[in-house]
């Protein structure tokens, strides 16, 4: 029984990690394209990206800017 609940954990957390990766999926694609045109981006810049994913269409250095 213990070895059935603890092989249980990792699945929820991977199902949790894809559920997760997956809703945020816009917002990770946005940094993939800040990071191959900058290579480094600060702290500013992924919090505007995760905490408004919905940006699309503006140029990737747009937000980095402001």
């Amino acid at each position: 029984m213990i070895d059935e609940e603890v092989a249980t954990l990792p699945r929820e957390a991977e199902q949790r990690a894809t559920v997760l990766l997956t809703g945020h999926r816009h917002a990770l694609d946005r940094l993939t394209e800040m990071l191959l045109e900058r290579e480094t981006i600060d702290g500013t810049a992924v919090d505007d990206i995760l905490s408004n994913p919905t940006n699309r269409g503006e140029p990737a250095g747009a937000m980095a800017s402001a």
